[in-house]
């Protein structure tokens, strides 16, 4: 194992942030279609491509509520790092 800490540069926590929310809206995407439905999306690079578009677009988003939105993605992504790197630190 090694000891190397995560960054926490703005860079770093942006990418974490981002990853966070495209995981959030893909999870809330699949549960919708899925009570709709009752399917499910099915992994394909067609999908993959869109939802990518649409996650850009909604992430470029700059209104109060999307600065809003962001700025709390951007704690979570602090938050999780801080917790990676304090296990790193003491292990275990």
């Amino acid at each position: 194992m090694n000891s190397y800490m995560v960054p926490v540069n703005d860079e770093f926590i942006e990418m974490v942030a981002k990853a966070i929310a495209k995981n959030r809206l893909f999870e809330d995407a699949t549960g919708t279609i899925r009570d709709m439905v009752g399917g499910s999306l099915e992994d394909s690079p067609r999908l993959n491509q869109s939802f990518d578009m649409i996650f850009e677009r909604l992430w470029a988003g700059d209104s109060p509520h999307d600065e809003l939105q962001k700025s709390m993605y951007r704690s979570d992504a602090r938050a999780a790092i801080s917790a990676i790197n304090l296990k790193i630190l003491i292990g275990d």
